[in-house]
């Protein structure tokens, strides 16, 4: 598992390489397997009834729909 701190870092060291390009947001209870497990306990046993965390969907969608404006 990462920690918020290794995502901010590398959120600022691709922008300080390309300013703006990158960005961090958090999607409250997503695991690494795009689920709603709810807990890092709840996704390391493998909760396989979680749903699919559709806000992560819609952030990737918002970052396209920006990198195409800019």
């Amino acid at each position: 598992m990462t920690d918020s701190y290794q995502h901010e870092y590398l959120r600022d060291m691709i922008n300080s390489f390309h300013p703006g390009h990158a960005s961090y947001v958090v999607v409250d209870g997503m695991d690494h397997g795009l689920t709603l497990t709810g807990t890092q306990k709840a996704a390391l046993a493998g909760v396989s009834d979680a749903p699919f965390a559709q806000q992560v969907l819609e952030e990737t969608i918002r970052f396209f729909n920006k990198a195409l404006r800019d």
